[in-house]
């Protein structure tokens, strides 16, 4: 490894350790100052390095991150709007509010209303769909996935903290020069979140490369998908309402159907920049492979 090489992954390894900072401590005071300690660096060089390195201030990234925490307690949990602000680190339901408002362009109240009433829909019992009411929610293609060898970095856990992975899959890929404007990026999901204890899920966060590096640098790990036929759905949303595509693709479309999942892990592949593009606007691909 080169001396630049070299300098880049020690730098890439400091702000990883700023990620796992911000997912762990969501709920408190992250100023740059306090973030920039975490990884040993004067706030000053600390802001420089990390736009440079991730594409975005460290203050878009943690509101970010702190926004999208937010939006999955929004959906998952009845607790009271204000508990939400609390422990996503608002000072105040109106600063929360605002900040909520402005990302995804709706009170925090009818992100919570809208999406909760497309999962009740989703999971409603005994509820029976047949073929024509299929459009009604997400349009099942059947497709021919080609084989894919995929490299990333393993993840633990909710399954709604997968980004965690993904902001240090982007880093260390850029430093070993894997990343392009033609780059793909895909989650694998080993687990049912219904079944399978919260801290004991498994998962990827990958990138497509046109082919493995040699050697494979040490950080990441290699998964092949295979050839095979899919059913897939594409879902426009924010991440944290990706639940509700899956309680219709295996709650309504697969037992109205005449087809069997096969024993291999399902496939998201994200479609668009989350830098970048409003949490509404959103698309991910989800991939179930079929026997």
């Amino acid at each position: 490894m080169t001396t630049k090489a070299s300098t880049l992954s020690h730098y890439i390894h400091r702000l990883n350790q700023v990620i796992d900072y911000i997912y762990n401590n969501i709920d408190s005071e992250l100023d740059v100052i306090t973030l920039a300690e975490q990884c040993h660096m004067s706030s000053y060089h600390f802001h420089r390095v990390y736009r440079s390195i991730a594409g975005e201030t460290i203050n878009v990234t943690v509101r970010r991150m702190r926004l999208q925490f937010a939006a999955g307690m929004l959906i998952r949990t009845q607790d009271p709007i204000a508990k939400v602000a609390k422990l996503t680190g608002y000072a105040s339901i109106e600063a929360f509010s605002r900040a909520f408002s402005q990302r995804y362009k709706q009170s925090p109240s009818q992100f919570r209303q809208q999406e909760q009433a497309k999962a009740r829909y989703c999971a409603a019992d005994f509820y029976i769909m047949n073929a024509e009411e299929d459009s009604n929610m997400f349009t099942v293609e059947i497709d021919n996935t080609e084989a894919m060898s995929l490299i990333g970095l393993e993840h633990s856990g909710d399954y709604m903290q997968i980004g965690q992975a993904f902001e240090k899959l982007n880093m260390l890929a850029q430093q070993h020069g894997l990343l392009s404007e033609n780059t793909r990026f895909f989650g694998i999901y080993f687990d049912d979140p219904q079944t399978i204890e919260t801290q004991q899920l498994r998962a990827m966060a990958t990138i497509l490369v046109p082919e493995l590096p040699t050697p494979l640098p040490s950080e990441f790990s290699i998964f092949s998908l295979p050839k095979g036929r899919t059913a897939t759905l594409l879902h426009q949303g924010d991440y944290a309402s990706l639940e509700t595509p899956y309680e219709y693709l295996f709650g309504q479309w697969l037992p109205n159907s005449h087809f069997e999942a096969a024993d291999i892990p399902v496939i998201e592949e994200y479609l668009n920049d989350v830098r970048d593009t409003q949490p509404c606007e959103l698309l991910t691909r989800i991939s179930c492979y079929l026997n």
